[in-house]
């Protein structure tokens, strides 16, 4: 259970040539549980944040857009324990509470044929595993930064 909001606004009264500036945001919150013949013993449905955040600022002029996105969510409980099942006795793993910074460009060179760039996790952040307890560290994963370079073509 949970809810969403969200809103998308174009800055179109600002002058030439930021009038391709906008704005786009979304929070969401949700709260999940397993039912009683799966064995849940409280922490959810796994990789489940209850906060969500993302934010997007946008340009978008004729054949050129950008795009930056921030995104954020909390702590979320990341594997079912056992065998395939939430034992009381098994020890669940948790992932601390992560953000994102991305960045995309494209440019339509025709009508039909586009080329775009997109770098990923700019800041490089990594992801940090606990047990039950955030002092009770389980492991450290490094994410390093994508860049992907490509053309779209469409029919």
């Amino acid at each position: 259970m949970g809810f969403e909001l969200g809103f998308n606004q174009p800055l179109l009264f600002l002058p030439e040539p930021f009038n391709g500036i906008g704005i786009q945001a979304n929070y969401t919150y949700s709260d999940s549980e397993f039912d009683e013949d799966v064995g849940d013993n409280g922490f959810g449905f796994p990789g489940s944040s209850k906060n969500n955040f993302n934010s997007i600022l946008y340009f978008e002029k004729d054949d050129f857009g950008v795009r930056l996105s921030y995104i954020f969510r909390d702590d979320y409980f990341r594997n079912l324990p056992g065998q395939g099942a939430q034992a009381a006795n098994s020890r669940a793993v948790f992932t601390e509470s992560d953000e994102r910074l991305n960045i995309n460009a494209s440019y339509d060179l025709t009508e039909k044929l586009s080329v775009f760039i997109d770098v990923n996790n700019i800041t490089e952040e990594g992801r940090r595993d606990f047990f039950q307890e955030k002092s009770t560290f389980n492991g450290s994963f490094n994410r390093e930064r994508t860049v992907t370079v490509g053309i779209t073509g469409r029919l």
